[in-house]
């Protein structure tokens, strides 16, 4: 039972990391691999939304927002754990918000645990998913 347990975590992993690989540099997703991941629906009241890297482009939360409204699926977010029972956004910033303004109260999260408060999905990641173009092209 454990190593079955084990594998689906391992499927799970590599399920974010690839997920979060379209977007990210690899190198500021490693601690991807050091988690222990769940997936699981979360409410929002939990997550928290501080300002995003880069701030947030209300036009695309609105889309988001009316293709929720319209029953559109969405990619889970990505979440880290912190140790005060709540969540931070490692991933989906516009997609948490949209489903706030679309008047939903829970949404459906890779959650990572095991690492810390702190880590590349503070500012690294966001700052680096900017810039990820020009870095390709160097």
């Amino acid at each position: 039972m454990k190593r079955l347990i084990r594998k689906a975590a391992s499927r799970l992993c590599n399920k974010v990391y690839d997920y979060l690989k379209e977007n990210y540099p690899e190198d500021t997703i490693q601690w991807v691999k050091q988690a222990d991941w769940e997936l699981k629906k979360i409410s929002l009241m939990k997550i928290n939304m501080s300002k995003r890297p880069g701030g947030r482009n209300m036009n695309k939360v609105r889309a988001i927002a009316a293709a929720i409204e319209n029953g559109e699926k969405m990619d889970p977010i990505v979440l880290v754990e912190q140790s005060n029972d709540k969540y931070k956004i490692a991933d989906g910033y516009h997609r948490t918000l949209a489903y706030k303004h679309a008047g939903k109260t829970y949404i459906y999260a890779y959650i990572a645990s095991g690492v810390g408060n702190e880590g590349p999905w503070d500012i690294e990641m966001h700052e680096r998913k900017l810039n990820k173009d020009e870095e390709e092209k160097k």
